[in-house]
């Protein structure tokens, strides 16, 4: 397949078909923001092969089904979306064949909130953590999460242990223009000048937006006029 190809279905994955490096997305990379862990993995396979931009580097668990790998976050944050990179040709019946998130305020609580299926996938798969719609119909809610966890349910060819390349997780477009603006929040907060603007609306809109999807203040740098 070429290297440009993108499929989707409707509020269904997005498939980066072919692509190895990590596809260029709006939704922002929350990844570091969490401690990452994973089931079992054979030595020089864990879960630092998940998050190093290397396509030829895989997680390789060692261990019973299910196999799942953990994301713990510091506080509860709004995650949108989920990219994991897999391919079939070269791992064969150690590719995920059926994948599950759940998510919850820690590892004791965790629900069920996204299960999908995959038919030999090869490239990144870019899918919503949700199944429930937003309040206009037009997308997914995000998920409100201390802890996420990706479970692989079965592999293909009913393989026992499991492979995967890359794996990030994606944080709602909020995010992405609440931090599009930190340069000016910089300038503000140093200089304690206010933040002129056309469209003060949009910004406190933006403020509004922040503080329900992060759970904390942006900070005393917002100033509106």
């Amino acid at each position: 397949m070429a290297a440009n190809t993108h499929a989707r279905e409707e509020n269904g994955p997005l498939v980066h078909a072919g692509h190895k490096r990590p596809p260029i997305l709006p939704w922002p990379d929350i990844s570091n923001r969490g401690k990452w862990s994973v089931s079992s993995y054979k030595f020089g396979f864990g879960a630092e092969c998940l998050r190093d931009g290397d396509p030829e580097t895989f997680w390789h668990s060692d261990g019973p089904q299910p196999h799942f790998i953990t994301v713990e976050f510091p506080r509860k944050v709004a995650i949108q979306k989920i990219s994991i990179l897999l391919s079939y040709p070269q791992d064969d019946s150690y590719t995920p064949a059926t994948i599950a998130v759940r998510a919850g305020t820690g590892l004791s609580d965790l629900q069920d909130v996204r299960v999908i299926s995959l038919e030999k996938p090869d490239g990144w798969i870019t899918f919503d953590v949700s199944a429930e719609p937003n309040e206009d119909n037009d997308g997914l809610v995000p998920v409100y999460a201390f802890v996420l966890q990706v479970i692989i349910l079965a592999n293909h060819m009913s393989g026992k242990d499991t492979h995967v390349r890359g794996l990030r997780i994606l944080g709602p477009l909020e995010y992405a223009i609440y931090n599009s603006l930190a340069p000016t929040r910089l300038m503000v907060q140093l200089t304690g000048t206010k933040l002129m603007t056309t469209t003060p609306s949009c910004l406190s809109h933006l403020h509004t937006n922040y503080t329900k999807l992060s759970g904390e203040q942006p900070g005393t740098d917002w100033v509106y006029e």
